[in-house]
């Protein structure tokens, strides 16, 4: 219940606040209440939980980064009560994950996040404003602007819609269709670059882990990539009104010296790589980077994050973080570079769905920072696969015996019937 309650209160439109507020509200305390329920709970469980495996202590190690980087910062207080979210969601997860006996209920932790999330995700889009912004001198309309945001919302979709496959049976099958025609408008209509090209690497990821056979992937690979390549040529330098629509869709109206720049990015990059040596060893403060990185030179507006990940990280928490961020980081790819070895100790659709939801947010940390800038959805699912990985020594014993067992029952019936093996 705690574990929804985080998921609800920091991952949906509650209300409108000025992203420079500092004032505290309801739905604040409401964030620092359950977070440090969750806390509190963790330091209750975490007894039955030791010895932590290498992933629960990155998480630690990374939480206790961001509440020292309180002493390099100006705003203090409020460095603290982000840290205290983040460290009561994280050992919250620690401890679901190393509570889990079987392989159901530590796949039920998923589901919880997968069914709640797609809950927020359905109602954030019924209510988001498809508002209009000035991007390159034009008006763009997506999908959240005003409300909920249309990168998050995009990126969301695309989680969502790779961990629908292989759920229930039946009407819940259908309904996983209807589901996965509703994220794909989601995804077009927020008009987010970033999330659509992670959702076709993911795709493209996906069908290679779920296939064995080496050729099958190499022509798989080579066809895949030679279509998208002729795609992208046509939409260059076809003439056809479709082609036309396409790209004016990709570019959003901005023109190529808006596009050469990553929309700004590269101003905020240059002007947050000058700035993060003041502070390398704890930062200039985790999650206040609005306050603290400053506007750009010949920027008109001020960036509420680094636009990066690791580039966040270093800026917000220094060295002190950066370090096992990045263990994080390396740690959860092997979901990804040893999926097979995951899938026998898990199961082949939870192994997927972590390989393709680390490729996911990684695919994208290159222009956002979405699990750097504070406590979102994508921090307890990210959390969740990396600590999972401590116990796969625990989870493939399991299967094992599980399987020792039914070998053996087997046996002693076909010696019952006088069966000849």
């Amino acid at each position: 219940m705690i574990f929804v309650i985080i998921l609800v209160l920091h991952g949906t439109y509650l209300r409108s606040r000025d992203n420079d507020s500092t004032g505290v509200d309801w739905v604040v305390m409401g964030r620092i209440a359950a977070c440090a329920a969750g806390f509190g709970i963790g330091i209750l469980m975490i007894r039955k939980a030791l010895p932590l495996g290498f992933g629960a202590k990155m998480i630690l190690l990374y939480g206790l980064a961001a509440v020292l980087s309180a002493l390099s910062c100006q705003q203090a207080t409020m460095v603290v009560g982000y840290s205290i979210l983040l460290l009561g969601a994280g050992l919250l997860v620690i401890v679901l994950v190393y509570s889990a006996r079987n392989l159901s209920q530590l796949r039920l932790v998923e589901s919880l996040w997968f069914i709640t999330v797609t809950i927020l995700a359905v109602k954030d889009t019924f209510i988001a404003r498809t508002g209009a912004s000035s991007e390159g001198g034009a008006d763009v309309t997506r999908l959240g602007m005003g409300s909920t945001h249309p990168c998050e919302l995009s990126l969301l979709a695309v989680l969502l819609f790779w961990m629908s496959w292989g759920r229930g049976s039946g009407w819940v099958r259908t309904g996983m269709w209807v589901l996965r025609a509703f994220l794909i408008y989601v995804l077009i209509a927020a008009e987010t670059r970033t999330s659509i090209a992670a959702f076709v690497v993911v795709g493209m990821v996906r069908y290679l882990l779920t296939t064995r056979d080496p050729l099958r992937r190499m022509v798989v690979g080579v066809a895949a990539a030679g279509a998208l390549s002729t795609f992208i040529l046509l939409n260059l330098y076809s003439s056809q009104s479709w082609a036309h629509d396409m790209l004016e869709y990709m570019k959003r109206g901005q023109d190529t010296k808006q596009l050469s720049s990553f929309t700004g990015r590269t101003a905020i990059w240059n002007h947050a790589t000058s700035k993060m040596w003041e502070t390398p060893i704890l930062g200039h403060g985790y999650a206040v980077t609005r306050f603290t990185l400053g506007k750009p030179r010949d920027a008109g507006f001020q960036p509420m994050h680094c636009h990066n990940m690791l580039l966040e990280v270093f800026f917000s928490t220094g060295f002190a973080g950066l370090l096992p961020f990045l263990a994080m980081l390396l740690y959860n790819l092997r979901w990804l570079l040893g999926s097979a070895r995951r899938q026998e100790a898990f199961s082949k659709e939870l192994a997927l769905n972590a390989a393709c939801s680390v490729l996911a947010i990684l695919a994208t940390s290159v222009f956002e920072s979405r699990l750097a800038v504070r406590l979102t959805l994508f921090n307890p699912l990210f959390f969740f696969y990396l600590v999972a990985l401590d116990r796969e020594r625990c989870f493939r014993g399991l299967r094992l015996n599980k399987e020792w067992r039914t070998h053996d029952s087997r046996q002693l019936l076909c010696a019952g019937h006088g069966c000849a093996q």
